[in-house]
């Protein structure tokens, strides 16, 4: 609403007065994800004439969610936009969607930094039955969880031992805790909450393989993620991640097919994928310091103050 929008801004006003106290005016602006962030900086951005780089990983923009829409919304998006110096997004999947919409500008594609520092590089993944691990906010729109949900019964069915360990938190959780029970998964699949990162990161160690079973995703950051962990990934051909996943880091079905996913999981055989391999696809492609050279080089040509 309006009145939302003017306390925002007012609050903006209010943030940005003590960091100029504290630290003074900045050589350059990086505003990350354009709105709503852009109606509490304006005043600031028509003031000072400073090089703004916008980076974006909203889904709105993409045709599969369709929130960007509004005048309000797509009024000061499209400002953003015209005042940035360069865009910059996680895939060309969302810079497409982006220019469908005619947001027209400099863009250039860097995707999400993984810090493999953070990653053992010894890896031991527990024997047994198979254990897959799925990351998400458990929204249906975007992540599927039915889908999911529904090719864990078939590997029942297919009297499969494994188990689907789902970490993550959001409004539909307890929906999707309650389809699991009606399904009579409580001995497959549990469903952990909200983690913290270690504990993430331990889990995702000892996952036979993480499994993505998204509508759309404009990079899907848990998917390198697991695989700096050393483990393989079962995913969707969803949004951005046909263009880096490749057959040697796990398997890629159809977006929604159940029957695929299924097969995908019955079949799955880790051994195929070496550790190493996976962490060193993620350091040559997203690690921080691959991520850092990209943003560097765009600097040294936005603005040079910025790395003095």
């Amino acid at each position: 609403s309006i009145i939302q929008a003017l306390r925002y801004k007012t609050t903006w006003a209010k943030a940005l007065k003590h960091f100029f106290a504290t630290h003074g005016t900045p050589a350059a602006v990086q505003m990350h994800i354009a709105f709503p962030l852009i109606i509490g900086i304006k005043p600031f951005l028509k003031a000072h004439r400073l090089p703004l780089v916008l980076s974006e990983n909203w889904s709105g923009y993409c045709v599969e969610d369709g929130n960007y829409k509004g005048l309000f919304k797509t009024w000061f998006t499209r400002y953003a936009i015209s005042r940035s110096a360069a865009v910059v997004t996680s895939s060309n999947y969302l810079k497409s969607a982006m220019l469908k919409h005619g947001l027209n500008a400099r863009y250039l594609v860097i995707p999400n930094p993984v810090s493999i520092q953070n990653y053992n590089s010894a890896i031991t993944k527990p024997s047994g039955k198979k254990r897959f691990v799925h990351i998400s906010s458990f929204t249906q729109r975007e992540k599927n969880i039915k889908g999911l949900l529904d090719a864990c019964l078939m590997l029942k069915n297919s009297e499969l031992e494994f188990e689907l360990e789902c970490i993550g938190y959001g409004d539909e959780w307890p929906i999707w805790k309650s389809y699991s029970e009606t399904l009579h998964l409580q001995n497959h699949v549990r469903f952990s909450g909200y983690q913290n990162a270690a504990y993430i990161m331990q889990s995702l160690h000892q996952a036979t393989a993480l499994v993505m079973f998204s509508f759309f995703e404009t990079f899907s950051v848990v998917i390198p993620e697991a695989l700096a962990c050393g483990t393989p990934v079962i995913c969707s051909a969803a949004g951005a991640i046909p263009e880096y996943f490749t057959p040697e880091l796990g398997i890629m079905v159809p977006v929604n097919n159940t029957l695929a996913l299924h097969k995908a999981m019955l079949d799955f055989n880790p051994e195929q994928y070496p550790a190493k391999a996976l962490q060193d696809f993620v350091s040559a492609f997203c690690s921080t310091e691959q991520v850092a050279a990209k943003w560097k080089i765009l600097w040294s040509t936005c603005c040079p103050e910025v790395l003095k």
